[in-house]
């Protein structure tokens, strides 16, 4: 009995972790998809892809709430 509790308490650790890396990586895309269809200059949109690829979670911090508002004929959308 013991061990079925246990692997019960895996399995759901388990299911956890892969709910929460599909949505870490769903916000990753979704962050590279908005750079890309900025309006910014392709120099700025290589950095902004690089910070990406490197910090991803500062880089969407960074992106959604600072930079994107930025952008000219951002509208709040």
């Amino acid at each position: 009995m013991a061990c079925a509790r246990s692997e019960g308490a895996q399995a759901v650790a388990t299911g956890s972790f892969v709910v929460f890396a599909v949505a870490v990586v769903a916000v990753w895309v979704l962050t590279i998809v908005s750079i890309l269809r900025s309006s910014y200059t392709w120099g700025i949109k290589a950095l902004a892809l690089l910070a990406t690829l490197l910090f991803p979670f500062v880089s969407f911090l960074a992106w959604f709430l600072w930079v994107k508002k930025q952008q000219p004929g951002y509208a709040g959308r």
